[in-house]
């Protein structure tokens, strides 16, 4: 086999390439000087950016790692920060106050936080109005600290403000409230960003030499939103067509047509069945997510994509982030707005719409039962890892489904909060990581 692994950057003031050398190095257990030994790095001919090229890794063993690629792996980075320019702080400002003085639209965890900075705000105030009350300096004393003061600190301020402040708000924590804002001023933000990586995964899909026999997103904290949502929009996309041909060099992909269904043996016989309860083995789940995405290869649809892999996610926090509440959330899973794992079973919605027909290479009539628009997860496994320390990042599977595999990560590295920055930096992330990324897809 040969596969594509595509990793999606964070927030923050990130250069093009420095995402993905960092994260091979870690995945392959190498320095990022000595990379050049297992990887090649070669021509991106799908992204229009002119600054990316993907890495290209030929199988073979990590003796360091007592680890073997099985598979010759091209890693390409959806980078997307040039998209995200002209942040300003004051919307972000407006945000954060409005999430502070709104507690109960905050999730547990989310609510923990924000009493730690209520009480962080409260011992400040206290601490500078006893300060300002309990001391009465000289007067000469006073003029000589209180003059020099008053030239200086509204300067420091100033630059504290335009510069540290400015950087930390627009750079990184803007990122974050413009993509997941649809307020009118990020909606084009949000669609340019979405373009990109959709534009990505068609070139994996149509390439003209067929590369890739499998396909695996990995997202990085506001990364793994991306990925998510890139997934839901290329799934409504390729759920309902077929490749017409698989001739060398060839990739064609047609649009199936609504018929009706033959019996209601038809409208009964659902895929879904198919997959196992994850409430009783994620294993198995699992397998049968694998068994079911074999089967519908064969069937000649044209999705790749086998596995979401999330790091440092925030859709742990989606009841907050991409809905009003938990209430909110649940709507949109129900009118399979946000895909869930499991996927949502078939019901009176999709009577009569999923039996399909094609006319294939030979022209031959075909007929073929989709799955629903709502259904990407069917046949593609999520596996999201998280520090417990991680602020941002956290389980999964209590809002999108019992078929996610979430893994906690231990060690030492995942006791701080900077541990949201180290999921291919310390080895006890990059073992769970390298067992997600390269499990086979195929029996």
């Amino acid at each position: 086999m040969r596969q594509a692994v595509v990793i999606i950057h964070g927030i923050g003031e990130q250069r093009p390439m420095q995402t993905l050398r960092a994260f091979v190095a870690g995945v392959l257990g190498v320095g990022e000087s000595d990379l050049k030994k297992r990887a090649f790095s070669k021509p991106d001919r799908i992204s229009d950016t002119l600054e990316l090229r993907r890495l290209s890794v030929r199988p073979g063993e990590c003796k360091n790692l007592n680890f073997c690629l099985k598979d010759e792996t091209d890693f390409y980075e959806l980078y997307w920060q040039h998209l995200m320019q002209g942040t300003t702080s004051r919307p972000v400002l407006e945000w954060a106050l409005y999430l502070l003085l709104h507690p109960r639209k905050l999730n547990c965890r989310l609510r923990k936080v924000w009493r730690r900075v209520v009480a962080i705000m409260a011992a400040v105030a206290i601490a500078l109005t006893v300060a300002f009350s309990v001391w009465e300096p000289p007067l000469a004393v006073g003029l000589t600290i209180i003059v020099p003061a008053a030239w200086f600190v509204p300067r420091f301020l100033k630059w504290l403000a335009a510069g540290q402040v400015e950087r930390f708000v627009a750079g990184y924590a803007g990122d974050a409230f413009r993509y997941l804002n649809p307020d009118p001023p990020n909606v084009q933000v949000r669609r340019a960003i979405r373009t990109a990586g959709l534009t990505l995964l068609r070139g994996l899909h149509e390439d003209e030499l067929r590369r890739y026999e499998r396909v695996i997103l990995v997202g990085h904290s506001l990364g793994s939103v991306i990925a998510y949502d890139l997934i839901t929009w290329f799934w409504q996309e390729q759920h309902d067509r077929v490749e017409s041909a698989r001739k060398s060099g060839e990739r064609k992909t047609v649009v199936t047509h609504h018929v009706e269904p033959s019996s209601e043996a038809d409208n009964y016989s659902s895929p879904l069945n198919k997959l196992d309860d994850p409430n009783s083995s994620v294993e198995k789940f699992r397998k049968s997510q694998q068994g079911l995405w074999n089967d519908y290869r064969r069937k000649r649809l044209p999705w790749l994509i086998t596995d979401l892999v999330t790091l440092g996610s925030p859709l742990s926090h989606a009841d907050v982030l991409l809905a009003d509440g938990r209430e909110k959330l649940a709507i949109g899973q129900d009118q399979r707005e946000f895909p869930i794992c499991p996927p949502q079973g078939e019901d009176s919605r999709d009577w009569g719409l999923l039996c399909r027909k094609y006319v294939d290479a030979n022209n031959i009539t075909q007929k073929v039962r989709i799955l629903h628009h709502g259904a990407p997860f069917a046949i593609t496994r999520w596996t999201n890892l998280y520090f417990p320390a991680d602020i941002i990042g956290g389980p999964v599977s209590h809002l999108f489904g019992a078929g996610i595999k979430d893994v906690k990560l231990g060690g030492c590295c995942g006791r701080t909060w900077r541990s949201h920055v180290q999921y291919w930096k310390h080895e006890c992330a990059c073992q769970e990581l390298r067992e997600a990324l390269f499990v086979r897809a195929t029996p």
